[in-house]
């Protein structure tokens, strides 16, 4: 049986190979924990899939979930890029506008 601090662990370990991205929601951290217990049963339980064929093919997929980013976290990685940008160019702006404004004073 699995206990708190092996779970821990592994919740962290996924954390680590990089599903963890700022912002991560309630639902995102469910679905990687629900990932983990699926990756940690597999193994522990390699004759609940019939075959080895089925047995690799959704370790790898369960796997491959786990360390590629889905097209929602890409995409609200580039909307908050484009967020920053914005801020970045407005306070940019700012300063000149107040240095403008200082000069003619």
């Amino acid at each position: 049986m699995l206990d708190g601090k092996h779970w821990t662990s592994l919740l962290s370990a996924a954390k680590g190979d990089g599903i963890a991205h700022c912002g991560q929601s309630l639902i995102s951290t469910i679905a990687l924990l629900f990932i983990v217990v699926c990756v940690v049963c597999f193994q522990v339980y390699k004759s609940a899939l019939p075959s080895h064929t089925v047995y690799t093919l959704n370790m790898e997929r369960i796997l491959n979930r786990m360390t590629h980013p889905s097209h929602e976290e890409l995409e609200q990685d580039e909307i908050y890029q484009q967020e920053v940008n914005l801020k970045r160019e407005l306070n940019n702006r700012q300063r000149l506008l107040c240095a403008e404004t200082s000069i003619a004073m």
